[in-house]
């Protein structure tokens, strides 16, 4: 797969001073992620309930509002870009809006403190802060030094305001800084983690690359891989959008895939997760910590249609092998497409993965390198 002439093929390059494995053919830079986006149309990027964003609406929103932060807020190249909102499709738009300029995104916890947010605004220092109404409501108070936009008609305007606007032309330079997300803070304040262009890129091609190895190990294997859907993935998204699994894995590895991707609003309620599953044909779902469970538990669960899954995620903790084998007989349909995954913001999302029948295995081994790719069993 990674071999000379071969679709992931690998080479040496030399990044920030080191010589390290890349891929050869690659894009150089988010922006270039997102024009190659065209290639989608008007095939549905997000959905949530009635409000639809096709591949070419997101694709001229987020042209127009790189306009607007350049023209009406002077954000420049290395400027941050701060969003502090639920999940919504316009948060799709800023993003690619701002990493297309060079700004940096600087994605708040939706579910923060207003001490909270006054850490990261004070290490940030954002030129700019764009957030939904209640959660601006939270921090009425709080001066954060920067110009403030609401979701909803106030971005609308911007994201009209240059219809025709082609993305800019900023230079980007694939280890310039495009995110800074924010760990956890378990241990004490949250620290702003730094992700480059190459390495938003490199996630992608890393998981494509995987994708294409799981298929030709079950070959290998003659293990049965669960049949694939005709159409593009059809993906819940209930991770938020401010962490590695709602944006990395899905606004950016849905938008270089041409995934659909199914969003809902308010607090997690199983029964709706179960009626989106089944009115929008879902066949993928990564269902964070215990929400799996919560929905397989739910007493009208066998009332709806779920055969459409065809993939199960998992990440952010352990999975008893309990949990598994239950999970894989309430959605028999994944067959072997079930993975355990486990990473951290520092390291663009995966350190490791485990799929595929693995994935039912509590001992894998140790983990060896091969190539620079860590593997065990």
């Amino acid at each position: 797969m990674t071999a000379p002439g071969a679709p992931f093929a690998v080479l040496d390059d030399d990044v920030l001073g080191v010589r390290l494995p890349v891929f050869a053919t690659r894009h150089r830079n988010l922006r270039e992620l997102l024009a190659s986006s065209a290639r989608y149309g008007d095939a549905e990027y997000f959905t949530l309930g009635d409000d639809v964003l096709t591949f070419a609406g997101n694709l001229a929103r987020s042209a127009s509002v790189a306009a607007a932060l350049r023209e009406r807020y002077d954000v420049q190249k290395g400027d941050r870009v701060a969003i502090f909102s639920a999940n919504r499709p316009d948060y799709a738009v800023l993003f690619w809006a701002a990493v297309s300029a060079g700004a940096i995104v600087t994605a708040y916890n939706g579910w923060w403190t207003v001490d909270e947010v006054r850490h990261a605004t004070e290490l940030t220092s954002p030129k700019v802060v764009v957030g939904d109404a209640r959660r601006l409501e939270r921090v009425t108070h709080l001066d954060l030094g920067a110009a403030i936009v609401e979701f909803g008609e106030q971005f609308d305007a911007l994201a009209h305001s240059a219809p025709a606007a082609a993305l800019p032309s900023t230079m980007i330079d694939e280890d310039d800084p495009a995110v800074i997300l924010f760990t956890s803070g378990t241990t004490g304040r949250a620290k702003g983690a730094v992700v480059s262009h190459r390495g938003l890129v490199g996630f992608v091609q890393v998981n494509f690359c995987n994708a294409a190895v799981k298929t030709r190990a079950a070959q290998l294997q003659g293990v049965a891989p669960a049949s694939a859907p005709a159409a593009p993935a059809v993906t819940l998204l209930t991770s938020p959008m401010f962490h590695v699994s709602g944006l990395f894995a899905g606004v950016i590895l849905g938008l270089a895939s041409g995934m659909r991707l199914i969003l809902r609003e308010g607090r997690f309620d199983e029964e709706d997760v179960l009626r989106i599953i089944e009115r929008e044909r879902v066949t993928a779902w990564a269902p964070v910590g215990g929400l799996g469970m919560r929905v397989i538990d739910h007493p009208r669960f066998g009332d709806y249609d779920t055969s459409s899954v065809r993939m199960i995620s998992f990440g952010g903790g352990p999975t008893s092998p309990a949990s598994r084998t239950k999970i894989q007989r309430a959605f028999p349909s994944i067959g072997i497409n079930m993975a355990n995954g486990y990473g951290s913001s520092e390291t663009v999302a995966a350190v490791g993965r485990s799929c595929g029948p693995h994935v039912r295995d509590p001992d894998l081994g140790r983990a060896r390198s091969a190539g620079g790719r860590w593997h065990r069993g």
